[in-house]
């Protein structure tokens, strides 16, 4: 069974801009649940730099747009998310070494 937003199809297209009122409720509901499920993964989420996030949401969008999984864009989306996420635990572990800046600390940080 499919749930619709609202049987209004014109108004699909603005739908970012209707008032929950005009929504189904059974829309309403599903979307607060899934929200919420957003929400409450995110303490256990990682946070991701603006680049990597862009590769994914390309990524997302060819396979919603296409119905087409490109292996080698994952692969690629996969490598930036980690090499970012592995510059920003180095930046992370410097800053905690070396205190606040300037810091005599930081060529023994970085070592």
């Amino acid at each position: 069974r499919k749930l619709l937003a609202t049987p209004d199809f014109p108004a699909w297209s603005r739908l970012d801009t209707l008032s929950d009122e005009s929504l189904s409720s059974e829309f309403v509901n599903a979307t607060a649940a899934l929200r919420q499920k957003v929400l409450d993964t995110l303490p256990q989420s990682r946070s991701l730099h603006p680049r990597a996030c862009s590769h994914m949401l390309r990524l997302f969008t060819e396979v919603v747009e296409t119905r087409n999984f490109d292996g080698s864009a994952a692969k690629e989306a996969f490598q930036v998310a980690e090499a970012e996420a592995i510059c920003s635990d180095f930046d992370k572990a410097v800053r905690e070494d070396s205190g606040p800046l300037p810091s005599s600390k930081i060529r023994a940080a970085i070592a």
